[in-house]
């Protein structure tokens, strides 16, 4: 009776063991993620203002198992740069690539087409109607730039000797803010448009010989860069700055008011939805081709409120 009820107990149990051994040693059982390879290659040198899109991206990237690597620019020719860093990436084997195009020239715009035939490709800070682009993250550029206009018009009333500062890269974002801004100025005289390097080394003594040969009363900048070195450049001239976007090393200037107004976009949340989107695509899940990102306008007396402080310090707990 014994012999009987060992050997059916003796056969469960080994019939047991094999199913745990099968499911152990089964890929499809084990609890490993996979591990999803980015490349990001933004528009410029890294300052504040990318530090802050990558620490979005960082976010995201343990959020979703990515190993990012990112990439800003530091040579004389950001253009021929960016094309090469792009076209390694894509050779590295990267599964998608997120771009910030430095420029509008058509040999970026055929580098990045080229490598969305290869990898899903992400496009942030400009817009992008290219059907090979999996998705666009950024704020509305135009309204960026009606925003700043907007601000400028509420605090300093018709002005008739406003210059915008452009670094005339051609780069989707730059011209839409630019129109955005133009737009909104028309009630006075328009604003002459200077256009300079866009060298992050030359830009602020560029930007101070302007001022000192055309006394413009106040200042408009594009971008972050343009922006961080212009209210360098006007610290001492009495000249009243405007801009789109910032980074943390300018709020000096807010709180001394040589910054009068900027229209700051959410870089943190551009850079974590950015690989939310290039994961989403490798997945080969639908995802949402022009992504709208959050901004706010924040003045000398508005830095600290809780939205801006959002905005302005993403990282800081």
């Amino acid at each position: 009776m014994k012999i009987k009820l060992v050997l059916p107990i003796a056969f469960f149990l080994a019939s047991a063991a094999c199913i745990v051994l099968f499911i152990m040693n089964e890929p499809a059982f084990h609890n490993e993620k996979t591990l999803y390879e980015i490349s990001a290659v933004v528009s410029g040198p890294q300052d504040n203002y990318w530090e802050a899109v990558k620490k979005g991206m960082d976010q995201a990237s343990s959020d979703f198992n990515v190993d990012l690597n990112f990439i800003s620019l530091s040579g004389a020719d950001y253009t021929a740069e960016q094309e090469s860093q792009i076209r390694r990436e894509i050779e590295n084997g990267a599964a998608a690539l997120i771009v910030a195009p430095c420029s509008g020239d058509l040999s970026l715009e055929a580098v990045i087409s080229s490598a969305a035939k290869k990898a899903a490709v992400v496009m942030i800070e400009s817009e992008s109607d290219n059907e090979s682009i999996k998705a666009s993250v950024s704020a509305d550029n135009e309204e960026l730039g009606g925003k700043l206009g907007r601000q400028i018009a509420l605090s300093e009333g018709i002005v008739s000797d406003a210059a915008v500062i452009s670094t005339g890269s051609g780069a989707q974002y730059e011209e839409a803010r630019l129109e955005g801004l133009l737009s909104e100025m028309s009630a006075g005289r328009a604003p002459e448009v200077f256009w300079i390097s866009g060298k992050q080394e030359d830009m602020e003594d560029e930007i101070k010989n302007l001022v000192r040969d055309n006394k413009p009363s106040v200042l408009a900048a594009l971008d972050a860069r343009t922006l961080s070195a212009a209210a360098a450049a006007c610290e001492k001239e009495g000249t009243a700055v405007y801009g789109i976007d910032s980074m943390v090393s300018v709020v000096p200037y807010l709180e001394k008011g040589v910054i009068r107004g900027a229209v700051v976009s959410n870089a943190y949340n551009m850079g974590y939805l950015a690989v939310k989107a290039a994961v989403e695509s490798i997945q080969g899940k639908r995802v949402e081709r022009s992504v709208k990102i959050d901004f706010a306008v924040v003045t000398p007396s508005s830095i600290y409120t809780s939205e801006n402080q959002r905005i302005l310090f993403p990282f800081v707990k």
